[in-house]
């Protein structure tokens, strides 16, 4: 028979194996949104290139990643519609998708892509934890528009979240702007 103090440590023993095997499925989940170039990033927050961070509400700022598809949207919270969601939806297309392991562990992902759209051409880098948490760096390489976050115009905006699955994810969609120049 085992006494009290022997039970609790199996018990926590089992919940830190529970733990390890959970974590372990979620990096495996991870690595294969990565690597099938399928996943959207949710957005908790969004800053701007001078630091300045907005808090955003759920699922109306995100990028999706749909094999050589993407769609990307922002909406500050400052910005407010009758319909409840004010972002714009820009639809494009990945021309180049890069991915490699990095950290010390090697355990995380670095991402680079280049997302083509009819308003023309941005950089995206994500920098993907094990555990599905981002941050994406997005920046602008043309004037004819640019991401607008804070309330101003700029170049540059990071958006930090969690990675999910396209279909299970809660994104609430805006105005899509037109492909068509």
């Amino acid at each position: 028979r085992l006494s009290e103090k022997e039970i609790r440590k199996l018990q926590k023993e089992q919940k830190k194996s529970e733990k390890e095997a959970e974590a372990e499925a979620r990096t495996k989940e991870v690595e294969d949104m990565v690597k099938m170039m399928r996943f959207v990033l949710v957005a908790d927050y969004v800053s701007d290139k001078d630091g300045s961070r907005a808090s955003v509400r759920p699922g109306t700022n995100f990028l999706i990643i749909d094999s050589l598809k993407g769609s990307l949207q922002i909406e500050p919270e400052w910005a407010t519609a009758r319909s409840g969601v004010t972002g714009s939806i820009l639809p494009g297309n990945i021309i180049k998708y890069e991915y490699r392991m990095t950290g010390r562990k090697k355990n995380a992902w670095s991402i680079s892509m280049n997302y083509a759209t009819a308003y023309g051409n941005y950089d995206i880098t994500l920098t993907v934890k094990p555990d599905g948490y981002a941050d994406a760096v997005i920046r602008g390489n043309t004037d004819r528009f640019r991401i607008s976050a804070i309330g101003r115009q700029t170049g540059i905006i990071n958006m930090y979240g969690q990675l999910g699955d396209i279909e299970e994810a809660r994104i609430y969609k805006g105005i899509l702007l037109s492909n068509q120049t």
